[in-house]
């Protein structure tokens, strides 16, 4: 039979092609029919609630929290326990506990359908041929031959094919003809309303092995013992058997091949892959997970993740790593920051270096990308450099900077334009909760072709470096433990600090509970403590591959790998990339939530190496000088999924979301704010300009014009 010879659609932007999978045994040779059929835009579902979670809040005992699970139910907490019924019983369930909905369902014209979220396999996996012809609907171009696919695929429609009935898929490899670019780059747009309409998206993880039943079983069970909210907090599900499983102080009873059985189902490939993350986030409560004949619901499955993550268990980095995968996965939502999702996705694998960026275009804010061309003819470079551009005028940041590396690059292009296909370790791997600029603006401007011209402040020169943390724990172990300072334990911060904690948490990039009130996270004194015990010690004797399973070691590891340590004349210390040299500057540049490491060049240019930790100036302090006594700053989580900045008067115990250390608001502007229904926490993020009704979410004070009237030292830097 000859290859399959694919009929163009008629217009690659509104068609697509489905798979009809014919029935048969698992051994039969694989035939099915592409049938090209509109795709029409997909019809969100919704849910329609009479009463916000806040005004419920309202409604409860003073003792009872509301929350929103991820799946959009209301469910109360008494703190003993929790009820998806209202503590007054004579409170309307239709105000809190409506149906989901979705927006003119009887007339959703799209065909059912489902999609598969799976791995291709490498070039060089066997391949098979499976029987394809054209459906009736192109009688103008009959067609019948085989279309060669991968083994992975090849698995995958033997344990999806049915003995008795046709079975209706969308599966990238066979629907888009891959050897047309036009109609793949109209295709890609398409992505998102694809998976949106599919009644069900299948991830297949693979075949069956001897312990993979063990590991869904294991995880189906967790999954079911809890429910995860909105702001990704792990409550006892209302009917849990196991009434302790949802805390991650309670450690978990599973025996050793219980933990090897779930370790091999996290470490398999399709973890690892870029598409993924919009073809699960917007399938999300219509996602099952499959591994041969085994399924789990994949909300489930979420909640099993999230609870591993937060779990006490001594496990190894390796399996602490493929758990980390899984959890940015099962953490991400759709509206969170786009920084958020290009952290979470660096590391995914992908064929198409385009992809890093066209892959992630179901699931990123839609401001973003109307200003995205897919085109897989342009050069990578161009590609990547334009995301970057419509990103910074799009949301007036310059997080993304947080993706530069000056080695490994694949393309000549400025050293602002994030290079998202070069091999790199040393990326930062959060901005949460970092407010090294405040809430202000980027204030940059393009003054020729390839110079970026930004704001900020100089802040320090580093002085020296160290050993680079190496990939491999038990060497990453020895090089972070040669970090140590001389004299640590005797010597003052250049903020006052001990030199101990601030080295501490400089190791913990403040991830600390007294910097971010969230509980999962280690206290400054127990930090202390597990760091003399550990990284600390320098007549440590115990054994080396324990001590890499102790919690704080894992952490400070993860987060330093593939960077260093550096110091700086004026006395800063903090983590930086691995290209870091001496001689380069520390620099607070305005949109940026961490400190720039910028590399002097000639004519007053700069390149950047990166973002870094700085302890000591991730609060403004660049900008703003040194919080006053007696004023505290931390980044509180909300409900909201997001971290503000709050400042506590260590006097008198008052909280506020005002900076002590700006002024008043400019005449005619005025901050508004509430306050968080679950932590209490005030969050003011929306800046009101009375004249013209006008609102922002930065700060109309951290300008170049109002910082230059304060006195700060604000100057350009030619990137």
């Amino acid at each position: 039979m000859p290859p399959y010879r694919y009929t163009r659609l008629r217009d690659p932007e509104l068609e697509i092609r489905l798979l009809i999978i014919q029935p048969g045994e698992f051994d039969d040779k694989i035939k099915a029919t592409l049938q090209p059929t509109p795709l029409f835009e997909a019809k969100a579902d919704s849910i329609t609630r009479k009463v916000s979670v806040d005004e419920l809040q309202k409604t409860v005992p003073q003792d009872w929290q509301v929350f929103e699970t991820r799946e959009g139910r209301i469910i109360f907490d008494s703190g003993n326990g929790t009820t998806w019924d209202h503590p007054d019983p004579d409170f309307p369930r239709d105000l809190y506990d409506p149906q989901k909905t979705t927006e003119d369902e009887d007339a959703d014209p799209n065909p059912t359908f489902e999609a598969l979220s799976y791995t291709w396999g490498s070039p060089d996996d066997p391949t098979s041929e499976m029987a394809v012809n054209s459906s009736e609907s192109e009688p103008h171009h009959p067609c019948t031959g085989t279309i060669t696919i991968r083994r992975n695929l090849d698995t995958a429609l033997r344990h999806f094919r049915y003995p008795d009935r046709t079975r209706t898929m969308w599966i990238d490899a066979v629907c888009i003809n891959q050897g047309d670019e036009d109609e793949k780059s109209k295709q890609i747009r398409r992505m998102g309303d694809l998976y949106k309409a599919a009644h069900r998206v299948v991830v297949w993880l693979g075949a069956a092995s001897e312990d993979s039943a063990l590991a869904c079983s294991a995880l189906a069970y967790l999954g079911a013992q809890m429910v995860v909210t909105k702001d990704n907090r792990g409550l006892r599900h209302p009917e849990a058997v196991e009434k302790d499983w949802c805390f991650a102080r309670h450690e978990l009873p599973y025996e050793e091949l219980t933990w090897q059985a779930i370790h091999s189902l996290l470490a398999r490939p399709w973890f690892e892959r870029l598409w993924i993350w919009q073809e699960i986030v917007l399938a999300d409560e219509r996602a099952t997970i499959q591994c041969g004949y085994d399924e789990v619901a994949w909300v489930v499955f979420r909640r099993a993740v999230i609870r591993l993550r937060v779990g006490s268990q001594v496990i190894s980095p390796e399996f602490k790593l493929r758990i980390t995968f899984a959890d940015q996965l099962a953490f991400y939502q759709l509206g969170h920051p786009l920084w958020r999702l290009t952290n979470g996705t660096g590391e995914r694998k992908c064929f198409e270096p385009r992809d890093k960026i066209y892959a992630l275009l179901g699931v990123a804010p839609q401001e973003y990308t109307r200003e995205i061309i897919v085109d897989y003819k342009r050069p990578v470079g161009e590609v990547y450099r334009d995301a970057f551009i419509a990103h910074l005028n799009t949301f007036n940041n310059l997080s993304l900077l947080a993706h530069c590396c000056i080695t490994g690059r694949n393309f000549e292009m400025p050293s602002w334009v994030p290079d998202w296909s070069a091999e790199k370790s040393s990326v930062l791997y959060t901005l949460d909760g970092f407010f090294a600029s405040g809430q202000s603006y980027a204030h940059a401007t393009f003054i020729s072709p390839g110079i970026l011209e930004v704001h900020g402040t100089l802040c320090a020169t580093v002085k020296r470096v160290a050993t680079v943390c190496s990939q491999e724990p038990s060497a990453a172990f020895d090089d972070v433990k040669s970090w140590t300072p001389e004299g640590l334990e005797d010597a003052f911060y250049i903020n006052g600090q001990a030199m101990l904690d601030a080295y501490v948490g400089t190791l913990a990039m403040n991830r600390t509970f007294e910097y971010m009130k969230m509980s999962q996270l280690i206290k400054m004194e127990d930090a202390r403590n597990r760091f003399l015990a550990t990284l600390g010690d320098s007549n440590l004797s115990a054994n080396k591959e324990s001590l890499l399973k102790d919690s704080f070691v894992e952490a400070v590891l993860r987060r330093c790998r593939g960077r260093t340590f550096f110091e700086t004349n004026e006395g800063y210390i903090g983590i930086a990339p691995a290209e870091a040299q001496a001689g380069d500057r520390v620099c607070v540049i305005l949109g940026c939530g961490l400190p720039v490491l910028l590399r002097p060049l000639e004519s007053e240019k700069y390149q950047v190496i990166g973002l870094h930790y700085v302890h000591g100036l991730v609060n403004s302090e660049g900008l703003l000088g040194p919080i006053p006594h007696p004023w505290t700053v931390q980044a509180c989580w909300s409900s909201d999924s997001r971290f503000y900045e709050t400042f506590t008067n260590s006097v008198t115990g008052e909280i506020q979301s005002e900076d002590p250390r700006l002024g008043s608001l400019p005449m005619s502007w005025r901050r508004l704010g509430d306050v968080d229904p679950v932590t209490n926490i005030p969050r003011a993020s929306v800046f009101v300009d009375e004249r013209t009704g006008d609102q922002v979410t930065l700060d109309p004070r951290l300008t170049p014009g109002w910082l230059g009237n304060r006195d700060v030292k604000l100057r350009k830097f030619q990137l």
